[in-house]
């Protein structure tokens, strides 16, 4: 988690952290998303982690880009999942979606620094 607070960047809207996570489950990402969306709020994040052998990713927002900047993780997973040939969804405060090509978490990635940052 202190990795992950360091690698907190600001962005156009608000603080944003995008990362890859490796070794842990996708349980223990969204216990460590919750915690980072109300301790270091205003947040976005998006994670992208390959689990089993398979990609993930992870996109959460504080409850403030909810309501002041319609921000929705559902539909942004979603849009994002076409990397990764996968699909999800999810609230709007937290969302993820799994795929069948890990290849595609980096160019995730790296469209949500171009939305984003």
């Amino acid at each position: 988690k202190t990795d992950l607070i360091q690698a907190i960047v600001d962005g156009k809207q608000s603080k944003v952290l995008i990362q890859v996570i490796e070794g842990i489950s996708l349980d223990h990402i969204k216990t460590i998303a919750f915690q980072l969306k109300s301790e270091q709020a205003p947040l976005l994040g998006v994670i992208g982690a390959t689990i089993e052998n398979k990609p993930n990713l992870i996109v959460f927002a504080s409850d403030a880009l909810i309501n002041d900047h319609q921000i929705n993780c559902s539909t942004i997973v979603r849009d994002l999942a076409k990397h990764i040939q996968g699909g999800g969804g999810g609230q709007a405060f937290y969302a993820n979606a799994g795929g069948k090509l890990v290849e595609g978490i980096a160019p995730a990635l790296e469209q949500a620094k171009q939305l984003f940052l």
